[in-house]
Formats: C-alpha cells, structure tokens, sequence
C-alpha cells in the first residue's frame, strides 16, 4: 500500500473487520506491516456476544477474541465495531472495559429489516443519556480519553460531535489530527456547558419553592 500511495501521490487506506478469531500476532504484523487497516467486531458486554456470535464448534468467541488482541503488540490503530442490537448493555462499563484494548471504539446499530422496537429504542436512549452525563464528568475532571476514543472512529455518536462542531470535510490525517485536537476541547467546553445548565434548572426549581 505504501509503495502504491508513493507512485500515483495518493493516500490509499484499506481497511476492513474481522470476528478476530483466528486474528493471531504473526497474522497481525503481515496486515500492519503492509499498511492495512483493521478492526475487530464484538456484541457489546461478554454475555451477549456469546449468544450471538459462536464460532463453528458452537463456542462463545468473546474470551478467546480478548486473548487474541492482547498478544497483539501494536493495538494502535486497531478499532472496536460494538453492534447495538434488541439486547442492551451498559453503555459506559462497555467503553471502559473495551478501552484497555482499544484506542478507536464505534457503537453502531444491528442492521433489522423491521428496525429496532420501540421498546429497545427506549433502553438504548436510557444507556446514551448515561454515557453523556459520564463524559460530561470525565470532561469536568479533565480526561478525555474516553471523547477521544469516540471521535477517532466511525461511532454515530462520535459523528454527531464532528458535524454539529467542524462542519468541515475531513481530506487527510494530517487534518484529522489537527481537527480533533480543535474539537476535543470544545466537545470538553460544550459538555460543561451542558451540566451548568441542568444546574441552573435546578436553581430555579428551587427558587420556584420559596
């Protein structure tokens, strides 16, 4: 890939997801040596990846995808895809137990052909509603990692943030990394803009009931 970038000056990425099973150290170094990118597919927490995602013997996969990433040297730039499907989980345990291994994590919506229920929408906005307020004190406390972690890759919630904040065509990574440093401080800023407000609600709640 690099050679070919060089000979018609182009950026060329290719990228793609594996179930990691079979994604061995030796398999990863050929791919990272050749410049190609990859990322690895979970279910969300550990119980619901098992149900769903079973290898050919009928076996869960989620610890044996774990082992396989941890004996990875270099995890820089291998990203996490979380399927959001009919079963919810815990939104912000997911992000903290997923970043010891990744730098990149995108929570997408399974792809149903009658959609999700109603029912299953209301949870997942419950366990976004949880993950703001969890950024938001993690912005309030100085640590964006977890912001970060959102914004380098293709999470819906994550490409909120950039088109409501940059409204600018990304064209290279040079220009990402220049974009993100932009807009982790005011995704920060906002965030804290946000719980100022919930308290002066409060405020005037309270003031009402004097």
């Amino acid at each position: 890939m690099h050679k070919k970038s060089d000979q018609i000056n182009r950026e060329i990425l290719v990228n793609f997801v594996t179930n990691g099973v079979l994604l061995t150290p030796r398999v990863a170094k050929t791919l990272q040596d050749k410049g190609i990118l990859f990322g690895i597919s979970l279910d969300g927490k550990k119980e619901i990846h098992d149900i769903n995602r079973r290898d050919i013997h009928g076996s869960p996969t989620f610890d044996t995808i774990i082992q396989n990433l941890s004996k990875i040297e270099n995890r820089d730039y291998i990203g996490c895809a979380v399927t959001i499907g009919e079963s919810s989980f815990d939104l912000v345990e997911s992000i903290k137990y997923l970043s010891k291994y990744f730098k990149t994590i995108s929570y997408k919506p399974v792809r149903l052909t009658e959609g999700m229920s109603t029912n299953m929408l209301e949870e997942w906005k419950k366990e976004y509603t949880k993950l703001i307020i969890f950024l938001r004190d993690c912005s309030l406390n100085n640590d964006l990692k977890y912001i970060k972690i959102l914004l380098n890759g293709e999470d819906y919630f994550g490409k909120f943030l950039y088109r409501c904040l940059s409204g600018i065509r990304v064209f290279n990574r040079a220009m990402l990394a220049l974009l993100d440093l932009l807009l982790i401080t005011m995704v920060k800023y906002i965030l804290v803009l946000h719980y100022l407000l919930i308290l002066i609600m409060k405020l005037k709640r309270t003031l009402r009931k004097i």
